[in-house]
């Protein structure tokens, strides 16, 4: 691809991210927490389904407006597309993950997410031996890859109801109602959106602040891809995690909740650092091995970006130790008032590295601070 592509898929890359994670995870972590809490083998579908519906479209029409707005030339068309087409498998994957993390099926919930990481590993590899490493090809590994894993899920789901002829859901009404799994839903997007602003904020920026002239939103994404390994494993299981915590509170109690909760922040936390030493050390070369020596990035913003989300690791998983124990308002809150500071931190710096990476890490810490806080207090009632 040309830099002009490249940084075209940066942004495409971010909305896709922003799409899944943002959007439509909370509704898989929606029906996984219902499942938990009820002791039911999963939620029924159709009580998600409105929601599930009017996220998909509105995730499409955001994503071809802003598309529309800032691609180029040809490539709209191309990327519209390719948005459109993964909004729809994203809708139908994350309602499938749900219901296996409600179930605490975490081997057949792990096996989705590989399928998807292979098929799109393994696509793009062929694309780019037959010689098709063209844009067109690389966008539409996305939503080939997410509808393919999707049906593999789906698959196990069939096969596992129809073995336990005569098992029931015990769900309460009230809860398992369309307008009930609305509403909660809604409550998480928010925090989720944001959560995901902060993650993709570094592309984004300089794709704004630069004017999408120059090449540095392509080379911050090569970075952030790096900085982000930690962070992309923990998503891969994170929607198992708040089944696993709620289970546990209600076996133990809270005690044993909020015991385990600060175990889980603590090695979130032993990880980032581990991996943030490991990118100062050998950042550098990983890059050249990756995406080749016409991406050189300083060591100084190699540093930058490593801590910077290293934090953001953290905050994540105590953001979710949160959410398992029914937090969903203070969390909410706190992740708006990150995402000021980090908005602040932004117009307030120069430097097109500073003003693209340090609000990651300014935001961050603002929601680990007031997460901490609220880890270590019981909620009052």
């Amino acid at each position: 691809m040309t830099e002009a592509d490249y940084s075209d898929f940066s942004w495409f890359w971010s909305l896709v991210v922003l799409i899944g994670l943002g959007l439509f995870l909370p509704i898989e972590q929606e029906i996984a927490r219902r499942g938990a809490i009820a002791g039911a083998r999963a939620v029924p579908v159709r009580s998600a389904l409105p929601t599930v519906v009017l996220v998909a479209v509105v995730s499409a029409a955001l994503a071809l407006a802003i598309t529309i707005a800032v691609a180029r030339g040809t490539n709209t068309v191309v990327l519209c597309s390719a948005l459109a087409a993964t909004s729809a498998a994203y809708a139908l994957q994350y309602v499938v993950k749900g219901e296996l993390a409600a179930q605490l099926r975490v081997s057949e919930y792990a096996a989705v997410t590989a399928i998807e990481a292979v098929l799109r590993i393994a696509l793009s590899a062929v694309f780019a031996v037959m010689g098709g490493g063209e844009l067109v090809a690389f966008v539409a590994v996305i939503p080939v890859a997410a509808v393919l894993s999707a049906a593999c899920g789906l698959a196990l789901l069939t096969r596992a109801r129809r073995a336990p002829a005569g098992s029931e859901h015990s769900t309460d009404g009230s809860q398992d109602t369309a307008q009930g799994f609305g509403t909660s839903v809604r409550h998480r997007v928010a925090s989720s959106i944001v959560l995901q602003v902060l993650l993709n904020f570094a592309p984004i920026a300089a794709f704004v602040f630069e004017g999408g002239a120059g090449a540095t939103p392509g080379l911050l994404l090569v970075l952030v891809s790096l900085a982000r390994v930690p962070i992309f494993g923990y998503q891969s299981v994170q929607g198992a995690l708040l089944p696993r915590l709620i289970a546990l509170g209600q076996a133990r109690g809270h005690r044993a909740y909020v015991v385990a909760a600060r175990w889980t922040v603590a090695a979130a936390a032993l990880l980032a650092m581990f991996w943030s030493a490991a990118l100062l050390i050998g950042g550098a070369l990983l890059i050249e091995v990756f995406f080749g020596t016409r991406y050189v990035v300083p060591s100084s913003t190699v540093a930058l970006v490593a801590g910077a989300f290293a934090i953001l690791l953290t905050a994540m998983v105590t953001s979710d130790a949160l959410l398992a124990a029914g937090r969903h308002r203070s969390v909410s809150v706190s992740w708006f008032a990150s995402l000021a500071v980090a908005v602040g931190c932004a117009l307030a710096l120069q430097d097109l590295t500073l003003r693209s990476v340090l609000p990651i890490a300014a935001g961050g810490l603002m929601f680990l601070t007031i997460g901490l806080i609220m880890l270590t207090r019981p909620e009052r009632s």
